[in-house]
């Protein structure tokens, strides 16, 4: 049963793209667009019913998310033009509900199915740089899309 998402990405050429990202249940598969051949099955992916992958279409930063456990909010970065793992990062103690690149590639927003937490981290290294907790409306007023030095690199 295919459930889940296609994505695709560009190689910096107006109007061009070249790989489809498609998500099942039990896999990745990264095709070449223009003629659909599968250059690459992710491997060891855990089951994925509802389809949670984020793929970044930035030129420079091809990255593809996903989850790294069906027990707990582990997100693993792979480079989705060199077909490498780049690094896996700890972000829920449950299960993860959304991953969300910015436009540039070098920020990734994660949600545990709790919905309790939202958590950006920098991407390749992982690190964790803000953290949005629900109810707290301090942290989200210091993350207004006006703020200048936020709005440069506001997630999508």
């Amino acid at each position: 049963m295919v459930v889940g998402s296609m994505k695709r990405f560009s190689t910096g050429h107006p109007h061009e793209f070249a790989r489809l990202v498609v998500c099942v249940e039990d896999g990745i598969f990264i095709h070449n667009l223009r003629d659909m051949q599968m250059l690459h099955r992710v491997e060891e992916t855990p089951p994925n019913r509802n389809g949670v992958i984020a793929l970044s279409s930035a030129e420079d930063n091809c990255y593809l998310a996903y989850p790294g456990s069906h027990r707990v909010g582990t997100v693993y970065i792979f480079d989705a033009m060199n077909f490498r793992n780049v690094t896996s990062i700890s972000a829920h103690d449950g299960l993860l509900a959304a991953l969300a690149f910015n436009a540039a590639g070098d920020l990734l927003a994660t949600a545990s199915e709790k919905g309790t937490i939202i958590r950006v981290f920098s991407i390749p290294q992982g690190d964790r740089l803000m953290e949005f907790r629900r109810g707290l409306s301090r942290l989200v007023r210091n993350a207004s899309p006006c703020r200048k030095e936020f709005a440069q690199r506001i997630l999508c």
